[in-house]
């Protein structure tokens, strides 16, 4: 199993279980937090990360949910918006487990970060 490292503003939390992982993102609501990053330890390409948005210009969803997924010498990213702190959960569930995930709903924002 991969080691992850929680990511906030305020800390790094290394090797976290996952209820810690699930509080993190329920409490970016709770504590009005900016971000949460869930970072593979051994690979900073490798990473699930969200944020709530409570701005009011915005209308695709609440929480901004990205994914960097690793390839031979590259990554695709990956962005999707949701106002489903459930579909959240699931997504960094499914990271957190080594599941695939369906990035069918996601938008392909590799060329990006490509320059």
């Amino acid at each position: 199993m991969k080691k992850f490292s929680i990511i906030t503003e305020h800390s790094e939390t290394p090797n976290p279980e996952w209820l810690s992982i699930e509080y993190q993102i329920v409490d970016l609501v709770a504590k009005d937090r900016d971000f949460m990053v869930l970072m593979n330890a051994d690979n900073e390409q490798d990473y699930m990360q969200t944020c709530f948005n409570q701005a009011t210009d915005q209308t695709e969803g609440s929480y901004c949910l990205e994914v960097r997924i690793p390839m031979d010498n590259s990554f695709r990213h990956y962005q999707a918006f949701t106002d489903d702190a459930f579909k959240v959960i699931d997504e960094f569930s499914r990271f957190y487990k080594s599941k695939p995930l369906d990035t069918s709903w996601y938008r392909d924002i590799t060329a990006e970060f490509n320059g």
